[in-house]
């Protein structure tokens, strides 16, 4: 698996849908399934939230490198997504078109150029105006659905799909999802992908989001670029990357509690973390350090014996006696917590007696 910041556009000439049709039928899946299914398809959702000032895309694709070229997003103008173009001018094409008050119609215009291949773009404006275009008929207008979702509008598109089944799960999901705007684009890949059964229908996929400042944006980022590339099921990847920054995201809020003195609320951030991202010992740290704090230490053995099942290396961090370093800078010492922690018994001291330390 690779994260990816910066890649070239994806492109579905009519030759590469055709050895996927073939290949389709050389394992025996139905046309049933390309047709109601995302086997073959590439789909993104586009969001703009004006309370926030957010405005986001998520895509994914069959393909790879469903991420620079292929979605733009910008702060007070809207989104963008161009799906089958090689030229990776189109997306900025159509947000310069928007910056110079050309609307989305206008957009779109700019962003196909003289390209006369199989191209869909979308456009989703700050004002939450939305277009959209297919060229030489490769995409059925009609995979498109818009809406409002309190108070966030959006447009969801898909190419190489051959109903508008797909889009229309996604605008649901979309729709019923809860939380931040990043949580209801995922929903929305996840409902598409769902769509292909035990077939992967991603092969890449790309989260972007733009907002005025750190304290309105996605994870505490004004600016947010994830992208998965060259895994199928990439949106399953892309879903557990977001909940790892969600995760520590809430636990760098809970630091910031904890400094402030405030460890019944940092214990209830941390406690979040852990539920999102369960394999992130970062976070299991930040919520022992919270529960030690508030003096629950048997809550806080478990989650530091959480911590050093997933990095043992962590294990500095709750302090050292015999260094003449008894306190880690983050972590108060405790003596009986230590006893108990097999792991740090018997890595340092399986012969101390820390009921005895200061």
């Amino acid at each position: 698996m690779r994260v990816i910041a910066h890649m070239r556009t994806a492109y579905y000439p009519s030759a590469f849908a055709l050895s996927i049709v073939m290949a389709v039928a050389s394992v025996g899946v139905s046309p049933a399934l390309a047709q109601d299914h995302a086997f073959l398809s590439s789909y993104a959702i586009l969001a703009h939230d004006p309370g926030t000032g957010q405005v986001g895309v998520a895509a994914a694709s069959r393909g790879l490198s469903v991420g620079s070229g292929v979605i733009g997003v910008e702060t007070g103008l809207g989104a963008a997504v161009v799906q089958g173009s090689l030229d990776g001018r189109a997306v900025r094409r159509a947000l310069e078109a928007l910056r110079e008050g050309r609307g989305p119609d206008g957009a779109i215009a700019a962003a196909l150029g003289q390209n006369v291949g199989p191209v869909q773009v979308g456009v989703l404006t700050a004002s939450c105006q939305s277009s959209i275009h297919s060229v030489n008929g490769a995409y059925p207008p009609a995979s498109t659905s818009g809406g409002d979702a309190e108070g966030i509008c959006y447009l969801a598109l898909g190419s190489l799909t051959a109903t508008a089944r797909v889009v229309r799960v996604m605008g649901s999901a979309f729709e019923g999802a809860v939380g931040p705007m990043s949580n209801r684009l995922i929903a929305a890949l996840q409902a598409a992908e769902r769509l292909g059964g035990d077939i992967p229908a991603s092969e890449s996929a790309a989260l972007w989001i733009s907002a005025p400042d750190a304290a309105s944006g996605a994870f505490g980022r004004a600016e947010l670029r994830l992208q998965i590339d060259g895994q199928q099921g990439a949106v399953a990847a892309l879903a557990r990357l977001a909940a790892r920054m969600e995760g520590d995201h809430l636990a760098g809020q809970a630091a910031e509690m904890i400094a402030a003195g405030q460890y019944g609320q940092a214990a209830v951030l941390a406690s979040g973390g852990t539920e999102l991202d369960p394999q992130n010992s970062f976070v299991w740290m930040t919520y022992g350090r919270a529960l030690l704090f508030e003096g629950r230490e048997e809550e806080a053995e478990e989650a530091f014996r959480r911590m050093l099942e997933l990095n043992p290396f962590l294990l500095l961090a709750l302090g050292n006696p015999e260094s003449g370093q008894p306190r880690a800078g983050v972590i108060p010492f405790s003596p009986r917590l230590l006893t108990r922690l097999k792991a740090y018994r018997k890595a340092f001291f399986p012969d101390a007696d820390f009921a005895k330390q200061p």
